[in-house]
């Protein structure tokens, strides 16, 4: 059984401190991708590669590379393995915060493992465990509302928690916000975003493809739409790669500039702003990727950086060329 499973079940740890644990679990976790990267597996264009297929596909980047055969199970293994050596482990997280101790929770674990409902070994293991007091245990609506919409999204990615437990926390926040449907996440700012999501993104838009896509649109004023189709293909790549980051100031960005490059396949005609606009457009969220980097957290970024006005001032003359061509 697994340990989180087995505390809550127990008593012994409440279900919100045990969820809240597994989040810090997960923020600890490097990404797949950033292991395969340090470990030099796949060539990074190849990664690229890979990342807009699982964008496309909704399949994930292990998934895909041992389909087409990009890297060996064995590899797999290794990288897995990796991952889980850098990772934290639960019962670490909840001995540092105090919440179980050290000898309690090799008991825990040990049952853990062994549990078996009919087992006498097992029940004789849990009576020497200190339980929490009634006083102390979460009553079924009490501790949910500390878990956020991104935290429990990224629970169900990881797949860190039972199904039973995601849908029970599923169905509680659902009724506490009284809608049916998952609300949107306006702004997925937590550090868990890093770790999964955000790292790749980073990666993706580097100063290297910010110079090729400007050189890009350099040859839009020189050779009319020869690029277009790659240009329109590189801001979709960044778009979804923002958006499975929970990036909206990013995928909001982009995604205007691909209707505007739309427009232009549409229209067979390039907007004299066009490549000026794009240049700065380019500028800007190269700035913006920066201060990511430095700040950890999207919704600082137009204040940090005073890039505001900027900001909004290059979204409306997006809007105003896609009108313009009609």
């Amino acid at each position: 059984m697994y340990l989180g499973q087995y505390l809550v079940e127990q008593k012994i740890v409440s279900d919100t401190d045990i969820l809240n644990s597994v989040v810090e679990q997960v923020e600890s976790s490097p990404s797949v991708l950033r292991i395969m990267s340090d470990l030099n597996l796949v060539p990074p264009a190849v990664l690229i590669s890979i990342v807009d297929s699982s964008i496309k596909t909704q399949k994930s980047v292990s998934q895909l590379l041992l389909e087409k055969r990009l890297i060996s199970k064995q590899d797999m293994d290794k990288i897995l393995s990796e991952q889980a050596r850098q990772t934290r482990s639960l019962s670490e997280i909840l001995i540092d915060k105090k919440l179980i101790d050290h000898d309690d929770c090799q008991i825990a674990i040990e049952a853990s493992e062994k549990l078996d409902s009919s087992n006498p070994e097992v029940l004789e293991i849990q009576e020497n465990i200190g339980v929490v007091s009634s006083s102390e245990e979460s009553t079924e609506d009490s501790g949910d509302d500390e878990i956020s919409w991104a935290a429990l999204e990224t629970l169900k990615e990881t797949g860190a928690v039972p199904d039973d437990e995601i849908k029970r926390l599923e169905a509680k926040l659902k009724k506490k916000s009284n809608v049916e449907a998952v609300p949107v996440v306006e702004e997925k700012t937590s550090e868990m975003s890093l770790d999964l999501f955000t790292t790749e993104f980073v990666t993706l838009l580097n100063e290297n493809r910010v110079l090729d896509l400007k050189e890009k649109l350099n040859q839009l004023g020189v050779n009319g739409l020869d690029a277009i189709d790659q240009i329109f293909d590189e801001l979709h790549l960044l778009t979804g790669a923002a958006k499975m980051a929970g990036l909206q100031l990013f995928s909001k960005l982009f995604e205007s500039w691909e209707k505007v490059i739309e427009s232009m396949k549409r229209t067979k005609q390039i907007d004299n702003s066009l490549i000026k606009e794009g240049h700065y457009m380019l500028d800007l969220a190269f700035s913006l990727r920066n201060g990511l980097i430095d700040f950890g957290k999207e919704s600082v970024l137009l204040n940090k950086l005073q890039l505001k006005e900027k900001y909004l001032e290059n979204m409306k003359k997006a809007i105003l060329i896609v009108k313009k061509a009609g």
